[in-house]
């Protein structure tokens, strides 16, 4: 199935499929590719973005082949505080957290 657009709102979206077509629909949409880390690692890779409008985040799984998806099922619910994951089938090999951009909150008396 084609991704045309995200819907709007303020859910977060999951956006799964193999390589290529994850790598064509981020295009498509505008959001930011396949980051270099997570580049050539693993059979599956998942990680957040944020759109560049703002709103809620994506969550991106991008797998080798159907096996590797399903490979997913028992571990990937675990990780839910990180930001990028790379799975080897089942198995966690690496992961980690965004670093946040920090914002300037005025405070006065």
């Amino acid at each position: 199935m084609a991704v045309e657009n995200i819907p709007g709102g303020n859910e977060p979206v999951l956006l799964i499929g193999l390589k290529a077509d994850i790598d064509a629909a981020l295009a498509r949409l505008g959001l930011p590719p396949r980051p270099k880390a997570l580049a050539r690692r693993g059979s599956a890779r998942v990680w957040t973005v944020r759109r560049a409008a703002g709103g809620p985040p994506v969550a991106v799984v991008s797998v080798r082949d159907a096996p590797s998806l399903l490979a997913l099922r028992r571990p990937l619910p675990h990780y839910g505080a990180r930001s990028y994951l790379v799975f080897e089938g089942s198995r966690a090999v690496a992961r980690g957290v965004w670093r946040a951009p920090g914002h300037l909150i005025p405070v006065s008396r």
